[in-house]
């Protein structure tokens, strides 16, 4: 059989089911189209966790307590609704004390330190307000913004003369002071 032969056939076979033909076209775009995407979302994602990971340094460590005898559900319960891992002034057998953290501060081998303790809050412009924006609370100490990098544009960060007169000091992030 020759070749032009071949093809005069195929093409009246197709033009003869004319239904057929064009679902199986269809099915054949979608299926590649669907090919695309999962293989630009698998590699969107990639990308996306090793610049996280990467971002994270090989240097830095997080160290956090919980009671193992505790449901993985209850150990969310943070005391204020957070998750931080240092409890200042809270005797609960779960978290890490101030004490804890001057062991940790004294090790010769860690360079930077800070406590941290997380909390969510809600915040409104009056006390009488119907609606509040829900912001992240962390408390930590003032080494927490070399070990993570932050760059102030305005003001100033808190001193350890303040963090030890307990003063009540804020540093906003962007979208906190915008709003």
């Amino acid at each position: 059989m020759k070749i032009t032969s071949l093809f005069s056939q195929s093409f009246r076979s197709i033009w003869s089911n004319k239904i057929r033909s064009g679902l199986t076209i269809l099915g054949i775009v979608i299926g590649i189209a669907a090919v695309i995407a999962l293989v630009g979302l698998g590699k969107g994602l990639q990308t996306s966790v090793v610049e996280r990971i990467g971002g994270l340094g090989t240097t830095q460590i997080t160290i956090r307590s919980q009671n193992p005898e505790r449901q993985t559900a209850e150990r969310e319960n943070r005391p204020f609704g957070g998750r931080g891992g240092f409890n200042f002034g809270n005797t609960a057998t779960d978290s890490l004390t101030n004490s804890d953290y001057e062991i940790i501060r004294r090790n010769q081998s860690i360079n930077l330190s800070s406590p941290e303790m997380t909390s969510q809050v809600d915040i409104t412009l009056t006390e009488d307000a119907k609606e509040a924006v829900a912001y992240q609370l962390y408390g930590v100490g003032i080494e927490y913004f070399k070990i993570q990098e932050y760059e102030l544009s305005s003001g100033v960060f808190f001193t350890r003369d303040q963090v030890m007169d307990e003063k009540n000091i804020a540093v906003l992030g962007q979208q906190a002071a915008d709003e």
